[in-house]
């Protein structure tokens, strides 16, 4: 990815609003780092002193804790500097290169914003959704990533209740199936306890990118009858399965289970108040619309291109706008009459609102901020007690026989892990938000024309004469919306969603009187304009003038031989001035005192 510069401006040189997180996240690696380096070490003393394989549980464990703290502290240093270029934040619809015209379906969407003044959210699907937005109504007016996310995690905390819920009735239940029971709910709290592993631990980022069908799919209603069928039918099939599965008690999954799902769901209802907190009151949606009949003389493209210069004129720290729709009028002058159409669509440059850094006691001022550090702070207590588990646990494989293990530190340290790393996976997805402001303005041209030419000139007298084709316009349609625009991105490079749309009357009023006055003003004579083409639009008016009067005054010496014009400016006009003479041989104009031709040498008679 590429990083736009430009040293006019620093109001893009955002601070790294990931500060904060990077600190947990070094505190968090670098723990689990050094903690993992030391259980190496003591298990290389170990084995150097006696040869015992099962003891090699102790590798494994210290090159688990080395892997986490090397992911943890590259997460970190991926996220040490920030870029936020001038190209950022992303467009609202597809962009027309420069020099070109055309449009997309996305812009149309854009321009359909603006006619209908009007931002358009998608409905809730599904019963979760559904009932979600009843009882969250402003979650209707959030920005779709995070009312997917909105939507996720409130499946995942369902999920959580359901998954205890059936725990608890299928340990109730199964304590009338005799002593073999507890070799059975061994099986269960292990396999309940992975199950909630993996949906802490599964990747939330991808939730980012998830649609609301996608979200519906992570809690379906077939899933819930499977989870009540296994919850009742369940440990009657375990029993079965009984005396061929392995003793598992050595694990000791009480209660752990019940303290991963328990605090589980306190990680999530401090998400979920995150969550909350970016989701505010029903947007305004006020766009200036402006609307007038024009009759002009003059190509419209004509207007479109000062639009396009206007627009150049206000870039905002010397960045170009962005043009969604350019569309030319098509005037075809071989054809009398025709109708044309003609629109633009462009965005200025979106400028942060906040570009302020990110400290903790901004973030503890920050009502939206508050539950993000919060969720960092549980997860790097959670991280830092498993690191501390994991290392005396694996002091624990070091220091028993292999028929006295117990594995309640060990389990204890993949609860907390979890639990930490899902609370600071979670606040990740809600420290990049950036909101910005920008202007979106389009335009509308359209009507018939009529095609003409127009001749200038004496056609008797004067020897210079001009024509132009005209094009006339009556009751042509100008339109032009304009709105200041509010948006929001949650993450750098992602897409970026309208929040509020404000008019500005006044703005509006000032480029439709600027337009207006701008198509009125055009020539539609032909006529040279350069100082040289005025020049000798004066002496051939002399020669007008000396053709038409038989005393006219000589104004001019002209060589036509030689093709030289001399300025009428520097010519002296004698108040006594005769015709010229032409020589009867060659034809050439000499001076009227002149005795012989200039050109053949014949004398002139």
């Amino acid at each position: 990815m590429s990083f736009d510069y430009g040293s006019d401006s620093n109001k893009f040189n955002l601070p790294n609003p990931m500060r904060l997180e990077n600190i947990f996240l070094l505190l968090c690696g670098s723990a689990l780092l050094i903690a993992g380096l030391l259980l190496l070490l003591m298990v290389k003393q170990a084995i150097a002193a006696e040869t015992i394989y099962y003891k090699l549980a102790a590798v494994l464990l210290a090159v688990a804790m080395l892997g986490a703290g090397v992911s943890l502290l590259g997460w970190a240093m991926r996220q040490l500097r920030f870029f936020f270029g001038r190209g950022r934040p992303v467009s609202l619809a597809d962009e027309v290169p420069n020099g070109m015209q055309g449009k997309s379906p996305s812009s149309d969407s854009l321009r359909e914003v603006l006619r209908q003044q009007a931002l358009v959210y998608q409905e809730p699907q599904g019963a979760l959704s559904t009932l979600l937005h009843s009882i969250v109504p402003n979650l209707t007016f959030a920005p779709e990533r995070i009312r997917n996310l909105a939507l996720l995690h409130f499946k995942k905390g369902i999920t959580l209740l359901m998954v205890l819920a059936v725990l608890v009735l299928s340990l109730v239940g199964g304590k009338a199936h005799g002593p073999e029971w507890q070799h059975i709910a061994n099986w269960i709290g292990v396999a309940f306890m992975g199950y909630v592993v993996w949906l802490l631990l599964a990747p939330v980022n991808n939730a980012l990118g998830l649609s609301l069908r996608d979200a519906e799919q992570t809690l379906s209603s077939s899933r819930l009858v499977m989870m009540l069928v296994l919850a009742i039918l369940g440990p009657v099939i375990l029993l079965k399965l009984a005396p061929k599965l392995p003793d598992v008690a050595w694990l000791d999954p009480f209660p752990q289970v019940f303290v991963l799902i328990v605090l589980a769901l306190a990680v999530y209802s401090v998400f979920y108040l995150a969550l909350l907190r970016n989701v505010k009151q029903p947007p305004n949606t006020v766009v200036s619309n402006k609307q007038d009949t024009w009759s002009i003389n003059c190509h419209p493209g004509l207007a479109l291109e000062e639009f396009v210069r206007e627009m150049q004129n206000n870039w905002q720290e010397s960045i170009p706008n962005r043009t969604y729709s350019r569309l030319e009028p098509h005037i075809d002058l071989n054809e009398k009459s025709g109708r044309f159409y003609a629109e633009a669509l462009e965005e200025t440059q979106p400028l942060p609102i906040d570009g302020a850094p990110v400290s903790f006691a901004s973030a503890f001022a920050s009502p939206r901020l508050q539950p993000l550090l919060l969720l960092d702070l549980i997860g790097t207590s959670f991280v830092l007690l498993a690191t501390v588990l994991f290392t005396l646990s694996g002091m624990q494989i070091l220091s028993v026989v292999a028929s006295t293990f117990n594995a309640n530190l060990l389990t204890y340290g993949a609860v907390f892990f979890a639990l930490g790393v899902y609370a600071i996976s979670s606040a990740h997805q809600l420290w990049q938000r950036f909101e910005f402001k920008s202007q979106l303005i389009s335009i509308e041209m359209s009507g018939h024309y009529v095609t003409a030419q127009l001749d200038h000139g004496n056609v008797l007298k004067d020897s210079i004469k001009t024509n132009s084709h005209v094009v006339q316009i009556e009751s042509m349609t100008f339109r032009l919306w304009l709105t200041e625009l509010t948006s929001v991105t949650f993450q750098n490079g992602s897409q970026r969603y309208a929040l509020s749309l404000m008019g500005n009357a006044e703005r509006a009023e000032q480029l439709l009187r600027h337009f207006k006055k701008f198509a009125h003003d055009q020539a539609i004579i032909l006529a040279p304009k350069a100082q040289a083409d005025q020049q000798r639009h004066a002496v051939l008016g002399q020669f007008n003038q000396a053709a038409a009067l038989p005393d006219a005054p000589e104004v001019m010496a002209i060589s036509l031989g030689e093709g030289i014009l001399i300025d009428a400016a520097v010519v002296d006009v004698a108040p006594v001035l005769k015709r010229p003479k032409f020589c009867s041989k060659c034809g050439t104009a000499t001076m009227s005192d002149a005795l012989f031709c200039s050109e053949c040498g014949e004398k002139i008679t």
